[in-house]
């Protein structure tokens, strides 16, 4: 990220947050086994199993799945012609990538290699539950033209369901690995559904005529495979430059298109006291800089930077949260004060652009608000680094209330205003930077996120 020190505003913070880890679609791999009959769609009960060649008959899933925080929460008919907050939306050279009439469409260049896709700004729990989408448009079938429907776990690990050359393939990369599950031959009204899907420990790729009866086209066990608790979606397409007309791809309903039926979990649910010294997968979308770096150490959070450049780096949540009659709060036992450039903020946003923020920077405490960009500074607090040591941000019968304490016990309320936003969705930004290149750098040390004393 770079930072600025800009009127009514110390951060420009859309720079800083970080795509999810894109995938794209897996490549040409060896022919696959023919699939099983068995099938299940998300929502419902066990399928019958079927034989079916190669593969295994499904079984369905069982149990209930957890109660928040899963792809549920995610639901898109796409007829509002806005990504909105919820999707990066990548056209790569050549290629349109957009909303239009209810659909999301991409279409792609000739003779071009060109990559586009809608990934998902938070990751989503997949245990005992599903996503999926309808394909009523698919990218040509007579080249190498690919449309895919992936989940990612980041670092390169995910799963996907990809059309290419005529053939549907059930796919999944490991530690950079591509590995070919399925192959069959692509029929765009029996596949017009596709389903990624996770029940008893097995992972299900799927299709469906309707999107109410799934038929199972591969599967996997989970432990050969990747957590599912945190994934990123995606779905696009791509050329490899030889196609001389490669078509669109249409996508629409996204988990049925109805308003979403489930919610994230409540902030209290996500809790660090970095005492493992390892980066916990809940903060997967972190973001840091040569001149800015995090480590988890003597069970605290450090960032360091240098002073070379003007600069931030943080732990950013990977999912969104609930703040809704919660709080989010973190002990902050040093700040990077050495320099008047240096600042160290707590963040609760929806997305780059609208968040509640708690600021250090020159020697105050600065407690802000963030709507589509336009920062406004409601409150300068002198700061103290004893009565100060605690921060935290709470949501309380649609109000915000901004607090500090000496101890994480007893709450000094600095300021109270209406909830600017729907706080029901938030994602956790804990970061520090240099708003300028000065000489020397700084250190910020943090400690127990949303853990009491």
């Amino acid at each position: 990220m770079t930072a600025a020190v800009l009127s009514g505003c110390l951060i420009d913070w859309d720079p800083y947050e970080p795509l999810p880890t894109g995938s794209g679609a897996g490549g040409e791999g060896g022919a696959g086994a023919t699939p099983s009959a068995g099938g299940n769609p998300t929502t419902g009960g066990a399928g019958p199993g079927g034989a079916g060649g190669d593969g295994a008959g499904g079984t369905g899933g069982a149990g209930a799945a957890p109660s928040c925080g899963t792809v549920a929460v995610i639901s898109d008919d796409f007829s509002d012609g806005d990504a909105g907050d919820v999707w990066y939306v990548t056209a790569g050279p050549g290629a349109t990538a957009g909303e239009v009439g209810g659909e999301r469409v991409i279409t792609l260049p000739s003779l071009t290699s060109s990559w586009s896709g809608f990934s998902s700004f938070r990751a989503f729990d997949l245990r005992l539950s599903g996503v999926f989408i309808e394909v009523p448009q698919m990218v040509s079938t007579s080249d190498t033209a690919e449309a895919f429907f992936t989940v990612n776990y980041g670092g390169g690990d995910y799963a996907a369901l990809s059309q290419r050359g005529g053939q549907l393939r059930a796919s999944r990369t490991l530690d950079g690995q591509w590995l070919q599950i399925a192959a069959i031959d692509y029929d765009a009204q029996a596949h017009r559904w596709w389903q990624l899907r996770e029940a008893d420990d097995i992972f299900y790729w799927e299709t469906s005529d309707d999107g109410v009866d799934y038929v199972q086209v591969a599967s996997l066990p989970v432990s050969s495979m990747f957590p599912m608790d945190l994934l990123f979606l995606e779905f696009g397409a791509a050329t490899f430059g030889d196609e001389v007309a490669p078509g669109e791809v249409h996508f629409d309903n996204l988990n049925g298109g109805a308003p979403a039926s489930a919610g994230f979990c409540p902030m209290s649910s996500l809790q660090d006291d970095f005492e493992d010294a390892e980066r916990a997968h809940a903060w997967a979308s972190s973001y840091d800089a040569p001149s800015c770096v995090l480590d988890e150490a003597d069970g605290l959070l450090t960032l360091s930077f240098d002073g070379t450049s003007a600069t931030d780096c943080g732990y950013l949540s990977a999912t969104a949260f609930d703040l809704r009659e919660g709080a989010l709060f973190a002990e902050v036992l040093s700040v990077a004060s050495s320099v008047p450039s240096h600042y160290t903020f707590l963040r609760a946003e929806v997305d780059s652009g609208t968040g509640l923020v708690i600021v250090f920077y020159g020697d105050e405490l600065l407690l802000e608000t963030e709507m589509d960009g336009a920062s406004t500074t409601h409150l300068t607090v002198p700061y103290s680094d004893v009565a100060h040591r605690w921060w935290q941000i709470r949501e309380s019968g649609g109000d915000i209330f901004y607090e500090t304490s000496p101890d994480g016990s007893n709450w000094n309320t600095e300021l109270q205003l209406a909830s600017p936003f729907d706080p029901s969705a938030v994602a956790v930004v804990v970061g520090a930077g240099a708003a300028a290149i000065e000489p020397g750098g700084g250190v910020t040390e943090v400690d127990n996120l949303n853990v009491p004393p």
